[in-house]
């Protein structure tokens, strides 16, 4: 999972809370904005395995409901221009699509792969009769 590391700024330590704690970011400081990195490429999603981009897509997931949860925070509490994360949701949300697409792909080639599979069978079995 040394991926994960990489692009994650919440999985810098591992989160040990596993109640309503998980969804509220415990790691950065008050007034600290996290480094962050940049979204996942579409090029280097499609050379991850499915488990990988499993496993990415549940990380990505959890970090999006965190930031969602701070983002529903500072609208409720605080002044809502002040939050620190806006573009860390959107890079979030970008991975996903990617994700996504990357996915789509993968199936679009199975099918057509399948198709022509069934194309050349019956020719085939044409020629035999």
């Amino acid at each position: 999972m040394n991926f994960v590391l990489r692009h994650s700024a919440l999985a810098v330590r591992p989160r040990l809370n596993r109640g309503i704690e998980q969804f509220y970011d415990t790691i950065t400081k008050p007034g600290q904005h996290p480094v962050t990195g940049r979204a996942w490429r579409a090029s280097e999603l499609r050379q991850k395995s499915f488990e990988d981009l499993h496993k990415l897509w549940f990380v990505l997931l959890k970090e999006r409901n965190v930031l969602l949860t701070q983002r529903d925070e500072y609208r409720s509490t605080k002044d809502p221009t002040l939050w620190p994360n806006p573009y860390r949701l959107k890079k979030v949300k970008l991975s996903m699509n990617r994700i996504k697409v990357v996915l789509d792909e993968r199936s679009r080639v199975v099918k057509e792969a399948k198709h022509e599979v069934n194309k050349l069978y019956s020719k085939q079995k044409k020629k035999e009769k």
